[in-house]
């Protein structure tokens, strides 16, 4: 089957422009990922040194006993109330 000249190069043109296009986006998907990836991978690094400091911070413990209760701190009670109400004193400390 013989087709005319003016259908063949179309064709040729919109297979070749198809292909260009395709490269185009996956060269696009891949890198957008993999900077994606790099930057959610820092972001979540980040995060999790901040909690590290924050838990590795100087504060005390805020540990609440199974009654209820203040408790788990070496120091004794008493201490612990005056270092929670010196660390935030918008908490009251009952107990």
């Amino acid at each position: 089957m013989h087709l005319p000249l003016r259908l063949r190069l179309t064709l040729a043109f919109s297979v070749g422009m198809a292909l260009v296009l395709l490269g185009l986006g996956a060269y696009g998907y891949l890198r957008i990922g993999a900077d994606l990836e790099a930057s959610v991978d820092a972001g979540l690094r980040s995060r999790a040194q901040v909690l590290v400091d924050a838990a590795s911070s100087s504060q005390a413990a805020e540990v609440v006993a199974a009654n209820g209760k203040l408790g788990g701190f070496s120091g004794g009670l008493d201490w612990k109330r005056r270092l929670l109400a010196l660390e935030s004193p918008s908490i009251f400390v009952f107990g």
